[in-house]
């Protein structure tokens, strides 16, 4: 099976590049209200979840049976050095536009906000949320690992079930008590709710189908149409689950619930069906490349979006061709970005 230069599968590459386009056509809006919109784009940090896991489980199992120390500083010293660069440089192109250009936007901030900002953490952002949630599992994934080796992997998915379901059922009461206690905005009670491990079971599904698969995505047809079945069995049941329309929050929860335990066994069928492209290597090279530069991708369009609502215009709101032109100048310019982004990087290195 081919690889690419991080040790993995094409089809892991190939499925983060796809889902970086679900990202960007989420915020367009360009296909909202469609069955593929609503069932599968509108999973796409979902998705990225199980694979955060599925990755960072293969780095580690080729590091298993070296010195844990170094294997430790080795982590920690790699995500950080990738991840942290373009964080400071978004926030830093945020607050530049804010202070020059829209003064308004940064009303209420102050220098403690401007710093937290530089290590991802900026809940007057919107879609930066992610930013943080992958931080925080980079942070505590080895510990996490750690555990769940002693465990087993039934006892592990079970734990990740349980934690995720009771997070996530009783997250607005979370979110609330938060709100009065850190005594901010809605922004800052969701924040502090995703701290909370709600993504357990994503993670840890990722982490298993890394143990269990070494990074090789089933070539059978087996277990892609197990999953398959799964995962329309859970959309099937969507209408079911939601219950009476006066129970609105209820069913709201109990479909989140349902539907975040089966974007595992989606994530499993994109990957077979990655795979099946695999064959194909010329045209599937632009999305293997885009799922390279995903992390620099996100944070390119996080800030272009929130530039662009910052000077009042919403064109997602707009129709579509409209909405298909924001797409584009999201995903262009986010990658006009990264490129930046990652010359200045190798400039630096080489003064």
């Amino acid at each position: 099976m081919p690889q690419t230069r991080a040790g993995h599968s094409v089809a892991i590459d190939l499925l983060k590049g796809v889902t970086t386009l679900f990202v960007i056509l989420i915020h367009c809006k360009l296909v909202e209200g469609t069955f593929v919109h609503e069932h599968v784009i509108d999973h796409a940090v979902n998705l990225f979840l199980v694979l955060f896991g599925l990755t960072a489980e293969l780095w580690w199992s080729r590091r298993d049976g070296g010195p844990v120390a170094a294997a430790w500083g080795d982590w920690y010293r790699a995500r950080l050095l990738r991840l942290m660069p373009g964080i400071a440089a978004s926030a830093g192109l945020w607050w530049a536009v804010a202070l020059t250009l829209r003064p308004e936007a940064r009303r209420g901030l102050g220098w403690l906000d401007f710093i937290a900002s530089l290590v991802g953490y900026s809940p007057w952002r919107g879609i930066t949320w992610f930013v943080t949630l992958i931080l925080l599992w980079v942070l505590v994934f080895p510990i996490v690992r750690w555990v769940a080796a002693r465990l087993g992997f039934v006892a592990t998915i079970a734990c990740a079930a349980y934690v995720s379901v009771l997070c996530i059922w009783d997250s607005l009461d979370i979110m609330a008590v938060a709100q009065h206690w850190i005594g901010r905005d809605a922004d800052g009670g969701f924040y502090f709710g995703i701290f909370l491990p709600w993504s357990s079971w994503l993670v840890m599904c990722g982490w298993l189908l890394a143990r269990t698969t070494r990074g090789k995505v089933p070539a059978g047809i087996l277990g892609a149409t197990v999953a398959a079945a799964l995962w329309a069995a859970a959309v099937a049941a969507i209408p079911a689950t939601r219950g009476p329309a006066e129970d609105v929050i209820g069913g709201a929860l109990r479909v989140r619930i349902l539907t975040t335990v089966a974007d595992s066994p989606l994530a499993l069928l994109l990957l077979y069906l990655m795979s099946l492209c695999e064959k194909w290597p010329r045209a599937i090279a632009p999305l293997v490349r885009l799922g390279g530069a995903s992390w620099g991708v996100y944070l390119g369009q996080a800030l272009l979006h929130d530039c662009v609502h910052m000077f009042g215009a919403w064109p997602e709101t707009r129709g579509w061709p409209l909405r298909l032109a924001y797409g584009v100048f999201l995903l262009g310019g986010s990658l006009a970005l990264t490129h930046a982004g990652a010359w200045l990087r190798t400039r630096w290195r080489t003064s």
